[in-house]
């Protein structure tokens, strides 16, 4: 320990013998509490820390993982000079302090790469689920479409449970199916690899989140839901779950069944055309591209206001150690559900050239029956401490029925829409780590995907006589790949480079055939395949605080598709990411990068395929490379300490070379041509938000804005290419209240704005919408919550509002296994709602129906 006579209320320190990168805990206690007074965490080896309040005596530590804990101390310090510290590491092989455990008003704690949230410093009493907890944690945001759920604007790798990956890509069913009230903390991982012998090698940087369970909650537990009331039209409502959750030494497992028509997809998967699931994105390379698309809700409100459904759910999943060496993982699903509702629309096309204007009118009663099965094997084998083998099988089968009647212009359409999928994927994977800095690894993926779709479609006009058309459409993708990688570290620096190899053959087969005009059938039987042979590499490079990430991708391609001459490409795609520290958890970074890729397989086609009652589509295909450049500027601030979290960004892209629409339309028909043309088309987004914690009055703020500018290509009737620019601006203010007393509220304001601009004709709408919630809790534990929804589609029309009222009530007896709960939902009644959107040649308006009043009460039990 060393001793400095200087004082004062600003410390100014050196560390000597810090490694470089590796950072320090610099704490205060005051010598009469010995209690921690101040706390930072430092990354260089000079710093400052302010004092906040005056101490007659004060103990200055110093701690560094791996380094035995330094200390300073001052015995009544004068508040006119500096505190001058200085502190000599010596390594400790003993004891290392990783965890810094901080009370302030919202706890959490700090270990490495890992922030925990402690879940009842967040939680107000009216949360049900894991993703309602979620909403409510710094850093983290929920997409109420399709569940996906973002660290520090990054799409996480999966939702563990006490360290457990149970769910992979299918994380949704925790946040959905687990309650929260098992949860003890939240835990968000920097650096997430799941594959032990990649750790810290690997420079993958991706993000996770690990839910700590409570104590008496970590070896047997299960939760049974009974709710029952009314629906608007006087029939049953129903909301039924039940769910087993085992974590100890023997297996890990966790078990679901829910049942419902109250709008709750309890499920993982979104059924909702153009919404994708993460483990979607994640499959885009495998998957089938789907021509004819179902109805779905698709409300603005979320499903569980749009969503008139009948679901029944099952899922279980479990992780077995046959023993130390070899972990079993199974996944198994099943899905019914009968989706049904009613649209209206109302579509304007004009034609600015020639001035000729068009409306359309569909008014639509639709089901949609899917049925999902799906069983995951994920199998773990460790062959020694060096290397491991790993096989993971998915097999899927879905079946969608899809029956709507549309009457349109007067004219009447029925319409049969049967889609099956059947995706059958395996992935063999070798990992052998060659010493503690480099690990080799070798994949064969092999997938197989087919979606064939039968459409029939009757129409009966009071002027022409009826029609009847058939419509088959099937895409098949096969994909084979081989690759290997070599990844490794030498100090600071972390590389890789990769091997790989596949063959990506995608078929398309339709017919069409109209019963009364022969000469409008038209079949299509093609084949596509994309053959790849590359080399990728990477070097990550650290210096200082600057940290340097360079990538680039060698390739060899070559595209057959029939009628066509095989192309051959040699394609170079590099990119650049530089991230500057500038202080204490705030970085600025730079991304840049520019490749060319074969453009989408759904633009293959030739002859017309019919995917509704009256549109027709066709392609002008090519094999054409498309390049994209994109140039990013960042800037993030996250300080926990202070939870405060601000980030920034702008970001420019061009594409040259895409597929444009040649869009010709009259009231009966609609015909869409993609044709390829080597344009620019130019996209300018920008982003800031903000959020804090204000304690002065026991509150959260959170921020939002961002806009986008978009310059895109058309042509509209046979017109000549047509240039277009699409505006938005997007902002919302959310702030919520957490006093200590009964009552607390929050409000969350939206505006957005659309400008559609061609030539001199500009289209402008704008929305408003305004979330506000009571919460009341009384101290004999019954909880209540009344939540007012305010939304305008179109500021320029308010007879086109909607507003919605919903009333929470619940009971939790002390030191009770059960709950109490009633909800009444949509107490106003809302039947429908509107929505607008607007392009450079059309504007629509667009009435989907809504689930209505819904009372209910639950009975919950857990064990």
């Amino acid at each position: 320990m060393a001793v400095n006579k200087s004082y004062s209320q600003l410390i100014k320190g050196v560390i000597h013998n810090k490694p470089n990168g590796v950072s320090a805990n610099i704490i205060t206690k005051s010598g009469r509490s010995n209690q921690i007074q101040e706390f930072r965490i430092v990354y260089t080896d000079s710093f400052q820390l302010k004092l906040k309040k005056s101490y007659d005596t004060l103990k200055v530590y110093c701690n560094v993982n791996g380094f035995k804990t330094e200390s300073i101390l001052f015995v009544n310090p004068s508040k006119s000079r500096h505190l001058n510290v200085e502190f000599f590491l010596t390594k400790d092989s003993i004891y290392s302090l990783d965890t810094v455990i901080i009370n302030v008003k919202k706890k959490f704690y700090q270990k490495k790469d890992t922030i925990g949230y402690v879940a009842s410093e967040y939680i107000d009493g009216t949360e049900r689920k894991v993703k309602d907890l979620l909403k409510k944690l710094p850093e983290i945001d929920v997409n109420e479409r399709n569940g996906t759920v973002k660290y520090k604007g990054k799409e996480i790798e999966t939702i563990t449970l006490d360290g457990d990956n149970l769910f992979g890509s299918n994380y949704t069913l925790a946040t959905k199916n687990i309650n929260v009230d098992i949860i003890k903390a939240v835990e968000a991982i920097d650096n997430y690899e799941e594959n032990e012998l990649l750790k810290g090698i690997s420079s993958g940087g991706k993000v996770s989140l690990n839910l700590v369970l409570k104590e008496n909650k970590t070896d047997f537990s299960g939760t049974g839901e009974l709710g029952l009331g009314l629906l608007n039209d006087n029939e049953f409502a129903r909301g039924l779950s039940a769910s087993l959750l085992t974590i100890n030494k023997k297996q890990k497992s966790f078990f679901t069944l829910t049942s419902n028509n109250v709008g709750v997809n309890n499920s993982p998967f979104v059924f909702e055309n153009g919404i994708k699931t993460s483990e979607q994105r994640r499959e885009e390379n495998y998957l089938a591209y789907s021509v004819l698309s179902s109805l779905s809700s698709n409300s603005s409100f979320g499903t569980e206001r749009g969503n008139i459904n009948n679901q029944y759910f099952g899922n279980f999943n479990s992780l077995i150690p046959l023993n130390k060496n070899l972990k079993i993982k199974l996944n198994v699903y099943y899905l019914k559900d009968e989706v049904s509702g009613r649209n209206f629309s109302e579509q304007v096309l004009f034609d600015s050239e020639s001035g000729a204007v068009t409306s359309i009118f569909d008014n639509t009663t639709f089901t949609n029956k899917p049925k999902y099965y799906r069983g995951d094997i994920d199998i773990k084998y460790r062959l020694n401490k060096r290397s491991m083998l790993s096989f993971i099988s998915k097999i899927q089968n879905e079946n969608s029925d899809d029956y709507r009647k549309t009457n349109s212009n007067n004219d009447n359409f029925i319409i049969n829409l049967n889609s099956r999928n059947n995706f059958f994927k395996n992935l063999l994977e070798y990992t052998y780590k060659l010493n503690d800095s480099t690990v080799f690894q070798s994949r064969i993926h092999y997938s197989k995907n087919k979606l064939p779709q039968s459409m029939n479609l009757n129409m009966q006009s009071p002027v022409n006589q009826s029609e009847r058309i058939n419509q088959f459409s099937e895409f098949s993708k096969d994909y084979l790949s081989f690759d290997s990688r070599l990844i490794g570290k030498i100090g600071k620096w972390k590389y890789g480079t990769q091997l790989e190899f596949y063959i990506n053959n995608n078929d398309y087969n339709s017919s069409l055939l109209n019963t009364v005009d022969l000469s409008n059938n038209s079949v299509n039987d093609l084949d596509r395949a994309n053959v790849s042979f590359s080399n990728q590499s990477y070097c990550v490079v650290e210096y200082n605080q600057w940290r340097f990430s360079i990538k680039n991708r060698f390739e060899f391609l070559e595209q057959r598709l029939t009628g066509f001459s095989n192309q051959q490409n040699f394609i170079i795609n590099p990119s650049l990411a530089v991230v500057y520290t500038l202080g204490e958890k705030r970085t600025l970074s730079l991304n840049t990068s520019y490749s060319k890729s074969p453009l989408d397989i759904q633009n293959s086609f030739i002859n017309q395929v019919l995917i509704d009652n009256r549109t027709l589509i066709l392609n002008s295909p090519t094999l054409d490379l498309q390049e994209n450049f994109s140039l990013g500027l960042y800037y993030a601030s996250n300080n926990i300490f202070k939870q405060l979290v601000v980030s920034s960004g702008i970001q420019y892209s061009e594409v040259v070379g895409d597929y444009f629409q040649d869009l010709s339309f009259d009231s009966e028909n609609i015909f869409i041509r993609n044709f390829y043309l080597s344009e620019k088309s130019k996209n300018l987004s920008t982003n800031f938000s903000l959020r804090k914690y204000l304690n002065a009055i026991s509150s959260n703020i959170k921020v939002r804005l961002s806009g986008n500018y978009n310059q895109y290509f058309n042509l509209v009737n046979s017109s000549n290419l047509r240039s277009n620019e699409l505006f938005s601006f997007n902002t919302s203010i959310e702030f919520n209240t957490s006093f200590d007393f009964p009552l607390n509220f929050g409000n969350e304001f939206s505006y957005n704005y659309t400008e559609s601009k061609f030539d001199n004709n500009i289209n402008v709408f704008r929305t408003i919408n305004n979330n506000s919630k009571l919460i009341f809790k009384s101290k004999n534990r019954m909880i209540y919550s009344l939540n007012s929804a305010f939304f305008n589609p179109n500021i320029d029309s308010s007879l086109n509002t909607a507003h919605f009222l919903d009333f929470k009530f619940r009971y939790n007896p002390k030191g009770k296994n059960w709950n109490f709960s009633f909800h009444a939902n949509n107490l106003l009644n809302n039947s429908t709602y509107e929505r607008f959107e607007i392009s450079d040649f059309s504007s629509s308006k667009f009435q989907n129906q809504l689930l209505g009043r819904i009372f209910m009460v639950s009975l919950e039990y857990s064990f």
